[in-house]
């Protein structure tokens, strides 16, 4: 994992998608030009990182286990992460997950399709973020209840 202090900054998204690929344990096998520009990682440093090199630590992991679960049972899932760049700024950014299945049916990962986030999510998500780290077992309820369509 890359050794980086956190700086409270936000980087500007440049509102181009950015992509990722990763098999069914996260490890990250593909990523796009857009993503290494973004987020300051090369090609090579990110391939067979898990999504956590990208997880900035204000993104409490319930959230993220919420995703996997979602995931592996072959369910889309779309939300709103705060991303960590590889010299310690962030980048709050929607996403849209789904499984990749080839072409005999078989489960091998993921794909993930970052765009820009709406301020009013970011705003809303930063919220549920610090509720969520206070209080872990409180996950579902502030996603239904403060986030709506956070999650499906």
């Amino acid at each position: 994992m890359f050794d980086r202090d956190i700086i409270d900054e936000e980087v500007p998204y440049d509102g181009k998608v950015m992509m990722c690929e990763t098999d069914l344990k996260g490890n990250i096998l593909f990523v796009n030009r857009r993503f290494t520009e973004n987020l300051g990682f090369t090609k090579d440093e990110v391939a067979t990182q898990t999504f956590e090199v990208i997880r900035h630590p204000d993104l409490p992991k319930e959230m993220l286990g919420k995703m996997w679960t979602a995931l592996e049972q072959r369910e889309k899932w779309k939300g709103y992460v705060k991303l960590w760049t590889k010299e310690g700024k962030y980048l709050w950014a929607s996403v849209y997950f789904t499984p990749t299945i080839d072409e005999n049916g078989k489960h091998t990962g993921y794909t993930a399709a970052f765009g820009e986030a709406e301020r009013s999510m970011v705003d809303q998500m930063t919220q549920c973020y610090a509720k969520v780290k206070e209080d872990p077992s409180r996950l579902d309820e502030l996603v239904d209840k403060d986030i709506k369509n956070f999650a499906s």
